[in-house]
């Protein structure tokens, strides 16, 4: 996580409470129960507002955790309640007076090629050692120091990449 305090002392002792800022990529993985978070209104229903906090991660804050009304677009600050057993979020609105934010860049867990398994969203990190276009995706081989793997590239069904 990297701080972006503007005017900053220097001395490292800040004690405002932090609201974090997820970079887009950002995954559930990198989220924290009792941790508050800037949010973006990306659904509004009968029971509350749902709420972006990345591009991958959204849950829902309960219109009695609501102190008030919120269109789409609209921006929040919310806390992490609960991550439930299916795996939805439930955030509460929370409204800091004075507090600083921490933007957070995702930092992948990074998979070898001799561990990877079919079905599996992983991230590998290697040397792309062939490439193959085709009429459909583009084929090639990424290589690690634990082995060669064979991948393909598309845009989409039907289209190249």
């Amino acid at each position: 996580m990297t701080s972006e305090n503007a005017g900053d002392s220097g001395s490292g002792s800040d004690s405002r409470p932090v609201v974090y800022d997820l970079a887009p990529d950002c995954t559930v993985a990198d989220v924290e129960v009792g941790d508050t978070y800037h949010a973006v209104v990306n659904g509004v229903v009968n029971y509350g507002v749902f709420v972006d906090v990345s591009d991958s991660v959204s849950g829902l804050v309960h219109e009695s955790n609501l102190d008030n009304d919120y269109a789409v677009g609209d921006k929040l600050i919310v806390e992490l309640e609960e991550v439930r057993e299916d795996g939805d979020l439930a955030f509460v609105e929370a409204a800091p007076e004075d507090y600083r934010t921490e933007a957070v860049d995702h930092t992948p867990d990074l998979t070898s090629v001799q561990s990877l398994r079919t079905g599996d969203t992983v991230t590998v990190e290697g040397s792309v050692s062939q490439i193959k276009q085709t009429g459909g995706p583009t084929i090639f081989h990424v290589s690690d120091e634990t082995g060669i793997v064979a991948a393909a590239s598309f845009a989409e069904a039907g289209v190249r990449a």
